[in-house]
């Protein structure tokens, strides 16, 4: 995404571009290996606006209890209105079914 007059905007990024921007974008933690320590993190993380090089960040914690992993995703606020979150947790949980997505009902000003 790139900011211009206030508005955001799809860039394609040459390979060299996207090596760079993928480490902002996907970021491997193997230090957090507890809840307390994760609940922690993503509080600290949502006190901080660092969009300015992503719209969006992607942590992986491998190493979570138990042999448990966790991911955190972070995005901006244009990435994830209503509909557009319920559907990626949906592609995320397998029960993802482009035939039974919800829809919203036309305002009545716009009938």
């Amino acid at each position: 995404m790139v900011k211009m007059f206030g508005l955001q905007f799809f860039q394609e990024l040459t390979e060299e571009e996207w090596a760079i921007k993928s480490k902002k974008v996907f970021v491997l933690n193997e230090e957090i290996k507890t809840e307390k320590a994760l609940v922690e993190f993503m509080v600290k993380e949502q006190m901080t606006d660092d969009f300015t090089d992503t719209m969006y960040k992607i942590y992986f914690f491998p190493q979570m209890c138990k042999g448990r992993s966790a991911l955190f995703l972070k995005t901006h606020h244009c990435f994830t209105d209503g509909l557009g979150l319920a559907t990626f947790f949906l592609a995320l949980s397998g029960e993802y079914d482009a035939n039974a997505l919800p829809c919203v009902k036309p305002l009545p000003m716009l009938k």
